[in-house]
């Protein structure tokens, strides 16, 4: 069940973190890109949480991320 929620965390941490193929390099998890290749202004547009994973979708370059749920909360 899809739950919409807000997150403690900020947006460029959140961003930073993400770990998506075009982000992380797929074979060893390094960073494809530095954090001051992100917008200054990055927001958290949308963010909802599906059965533990936590969907979010950032301004102002329309990324999206996926992150678990106890991973963001711990």
């Amino acid at each position: 069940m899809e739950v919409a929620m807000t997150l403690d965390a900020p947006a460029i941490w959140l961003r930073d973190n993400c770990s998506c193929p075009e982000c992380r390099h797929p074979g060893n998890g390094q960073k494809l890109f530095n954090i001051g290749d992100l917008a200054e202004d990055v927001s958290v547009d949308h963010v909802h949480e599906d059965d533990g994973v936590v969907h979010i979708r950032f301004g102002p370059d329309g990324h999206a991320s996926v992150f678990d749920s106890d991973w963001l909360n711990s």
